[in-house]
């Protein structure tokens, strides 16, 4: 699978505890790729606007319906959670055929050495 990354943060560094959740955000959307979507590429976009950071994970592939995921599923759950957890939030855009676009937004803590 092809994947690419584009980023426009004003930070060198942002907070270790940010710097965490959006890693695992990521690593999360990017194994569902992997595992589910059938997608040939995905891309990861990282974007600071003011106070808040922009997380965009999109891909090509097969799609569903977010509605009717099982409950015995926990990534797309995690995901939010992770986001609530932070005083952010999450949305995820699918429907079969059309691909998935999962957007997180979350405040901008800059930090780190």
């Amino acid at each position: 699978m092809k994947s690419r990354l584009e980023h426009a943060v004003q930070s060198e560094r942002l907070e270790p505890v940010l710097e965490g959740v959006v890693f695992r955000i990521v690593q999360e959307a990017v194994t569902n790729v992997e595992r589910h979507s059938q997608s040939k590429a995905v891309t990861v976009r990282l974007q600071q606007q003011g106070g808040r950071l922009l997380v965009e994970i999109k891909d090509e592939g097969v799609g569903f319906n977010p509605d009717h995921v099982p409950a015995d599923r926990f990534g797309l759950r995690g995901i939010h959670e992770r986001a609530r957890l932070f005083n952010g939030q999450a949305a995820i855009e699918s429907s079969p055929g059309r691909g998935t676009k999962i957007t997180v937004e979350l405040p901008a803590i800059e930090g780190g050495p």
